[in-house]
């Protein structure tokens, strides 16, 4: 979702209709905030549900980026096109090593 704000206003003009697009930048936004908080909590309740407990230690930096990102989000710097670059790759970052920490998890 995040990935999809620096194209919002030329996604409009060209008629592509991504999520981002149907919901507003607002929504967008609060989803955004809402999914990545809940990956979290789930992150860090996974060994609760039979992952091996390995899975916060490798994720926890990444839980950082992401509590990060949250933060910037909430304080609107995702509208400063410079901040949301750093932003977008950030969650790059945050969604491969959420794979990558249930993967060193098993290894």
């Amino acid at each position: 979702m995040l990935n999809e704000f620096p194209d919002y206003e030329a996604d409009g003009a060209t008629g592509k209709k991504n999520l981002l697009y149907r919901i507003g930048k607002f929504k967008g936004k609060m989803l955004y905030i809402t999914f990545n908080a809940l990956t979290c909590v789930t992150m860090m309740m996974s060994p609760l549900f039979g992952v091996s407990a390995k899975v916060i230690f490798f994720y926890f930096p990444f839980l950082l980026i992401a509590l990060y990102l949250i933060f910037l989000m909430i304080k609107n710097r995702h509208e400063d096109a410079r901040k949301l670059e750093v932003m977008c790759g950030l969650n790059i970052a945050v969604n491969v090593g959420t794979a990558l920490a249930y993967i060193l998890a098993y290894i």
